[in-house]
């Protein structure tokens, strides 16, 4: 399934969906498409104009900028500790 398809559904589903819990589902859908491997940079194209789908994008990237940053800091660290060992 392409991610433009995904878009129209949202659009035409998104209205049947009450206000309150419209960016709780859009926050949800982000995490599904993120989990099935579709990029941030496709998901904002086909949701360009949406502004509850790429307030989601925007939380969801902000939200694990640090958990990429952790991750990178974790390999960093065992890196050199490898190399620490290795002398």
């Amino acid at each position: 399934m392409s991610v433009e398809l995904v878009a129209d559904i949202w659009a035409l589903l998104k209205e049947n969906i009450d206000y309150g819990t419209r960016r709780e589902s859009a926050d949800d859908l982000i995490n599904l498409l993120i989990d099935n491997d579709f990029s941030p940079a496709d998901i904002k194209q086909a949701f360009r104009r949406d502004t509850e789908m790429l307030a989601a994008l925007r939380d969801y990237k902000e939200l694990h900028q640090d958990d990429d940053e952790e991750e990178y800091d974790e390999e960093e660290y065992e890196e050199q500790e490898e190399d620490e060992d290795r002398w």
